[in-house]
């Protein structure tokens, strides 16, 4: 009879491990040969802010019945901007502090739409509408 030691019995399970692992390398020739490719990433487009689409607003009121609208739009980094009212270039303002009131005066209806860009250039916010009814 073989008494078993620490050093039987490691000398076992190494054996042991090697038959696992002859039969498993036995083994992988016998496997189908199917091979399946890992899905390619397609990098999905970041679309970059187009400089100055950032909001403008407008908040249009009567004063004395005239009509007055208040521009605001955030801090930039240009030091003046264009006033635009209905296409017409009405104020040349410095930028900061992003804010313009137009005293229009006119009474009864009215429809007036805003642009504001960097002066001297094309480089807008976005256009807004101020409608008035012909009430008081």
């Amino acid at each position: 009879m073989i008494k078993r030691t620490a050093k039987n019995i490691r000398a076992h399970i190494h054996w042991a491990a090697g038959i696992f692992v002859l039969l498993v390398l036995l083994a992988i020739p016998l496997l189908p040969a199917t091979v399946t490719p890992a899905p390619t990433a397609t990098p999905t487009p970041t679309p970059i802010p187009t400089p100055g689409q950032i909001r403008l607003t407008a908040n249009g009121y009567k004063v004395k019945g005239q009509h007055t609208v208040d521009l605001t739009w955030p801090e930039g980094t240009s030091s003046n901007v264009d006033v635009y009212r209905n296409g017409v270039l009405i104020a040349t303002v410095p930028e900061i502090p992003g804010f313009y009131t137009d005293h229009i005066g006119a009474k009864g209806r009215g429809t007036y739409t805003y642009k504001v860009c960097e002066a001297g250039t094309q480089n807008c916010y976005n256009e807004v509408t101020v409608r008035f009814d012909g009430g008081g």
